[in-house]
């Protein structure tokens, strides 16, 4: 139960954080609020799947950060979050398919 919560907990925040900052971009056009906001999907992803044996958690960080993507990238209010641009696609699609794989990848165990 505390690994679900913790995941929960953790893809909102990355789902929030990198909605927010993937259109950064430094002075000669390179997307490095994009690069920083799909790593950190991946090491959110990364951690939450070594949070326990079982993949509920994974599912559960999946399922929130594409709950929380989806309803940025609505015109609910009037104004999107998410843009419908080149980097506001790769994010929208990018970090789903991150958590996805990261999910769905066989665990791997260190072996001493």
């Amino acid at each position: 139960m505390k690994a679900n919560l913790t995941a929960i907990a953790l893809a909102l925040a990355v789902a929030v954080i990198g909605t927010i900052m993937h259109q950064s971009v430094i002075q000669v056009d390179v997307p490095i609020g994009l690069i920083l906001s799909l790593a950190m999907v991946l090491f959110a992803a990364t951690e939450v799947r070594g949070l326990s044996k079982k993949k509920l958690p994974a599912l559960a960080f999946t399922v929130f950060l594409t709950a929380v993507i989806f309803l940025s990238a609505q015109d609910l209010t009037g104004d999107k979050l998410i843009p419908a641009n080149d980097m506001g696609l790769i994010w929208s699609y990018g970090a789903i398919g991150i958590a996805i794989l990261v999910g769905v990848f066989p665990r791997i165990e260190q072996r001493r």
